[in-house]
């Protein structure tokens, strides 16, 4: 049997020999091509908030400090924070509004500034478009 002009073993499936295949060709891409190894993993931090009341501040506090604190990362300089306003403010998850729903809390976007300017941010500016329509931001 022959596929592709290769000599297959009689019994290999199709997919047995492309998965034996496959193996053997990422072992040799690993070792002649740099990037083809494993990406480092990135440190992550993850924690459940049941409200957007008095938890909020702490939790999102500790998550970054977790990540190694914000200090390292904005102490003097100008921050830009891309919010999250998808969607125009019509479209509804049932009948919450989109400050529950599709876009991110107020609560949260407060806190985050809170913690920036805390952290020593000379400047924190907050960026966003409007989703493909002409209505104000402020709706």
């Amino acid at each position: 049997m022959s596929r592709a002009g290769l000599r297959v073993a009689p019994g290999l499936s199709r997919r047995q020999f492309l998965a034996g295949s496959t193996a053997v060709a990422g072992l040799s891409l690993g070792r002649l091509v740099p990037f083809a190894r494993a990406a480092p993993s990135a440190t992550v931090s993850v924690a459940k908030c049941d409200t957007y009341g008095a938890e909020l501040l702490p939790t999102l506090d500790r998550m970054f400090d977790q990540l190694g604190g914000l200090g390292r990362l904005v102490q003097g300089r100008t921050v830009a924070i891309k919010l999250n306003l998808t969607g125009p403010p019509t479209i509804r998850l049932g009948r919450r509004p989109a400050g529950l729903a599709h876009w991110v809390h107020p609560t949260v976007i407060g806190a985050v500034v809170h913690l920036m300017d805390r952290a020593g941010a000379q400047r924190i500016r907050l960026l966003e478009s409007g989703y493909a329509s002409a209505i104000p931001l402020e709706e």
